[in-house]
């Protein structure tokens, strides 16, 4: 398998979509915490799949990654800078 084929297959399983339950799952939240991050724009991007209120959600990997991958830090004190800035 050269470059490029590994590059496209990380890509594509990077970009399934993801029902809300799973998502929160990956993100070791309950789906009502999913939810509501989503309503406060305080959670991972989304799509909304249709033009009803009431349409289907899902997540790709790749943006719950990319959500997941902007708490990692390196120490608690990182952690305690980080969670002060943002309180700010």
């Amino acid at each position: 398998m050269t470059t490029e084929e590994t590059s496209n297959t990380a890509t594509e399983t990077n970009d399934v979509l993801l029902r809300e339950v799973d998502a929160a799952a990956f993100l070791g939240w309950a789906v009502k915490t999913l939810q509501n991050k989503r309503v406060t724009g305080n959670g991972p991007r989304f799509i909304k799949l249709g033009t009803s209120p009431r349409a289907a959600v899902r997540y790709r990997m790749s943006s719950l990654i990319r959500f997941r991958d902007q708490f990692e830090v390196g120490s608690t004190a990182e952690h305690a800078i980080r969670a002060a800035q943002a309180s700010a």
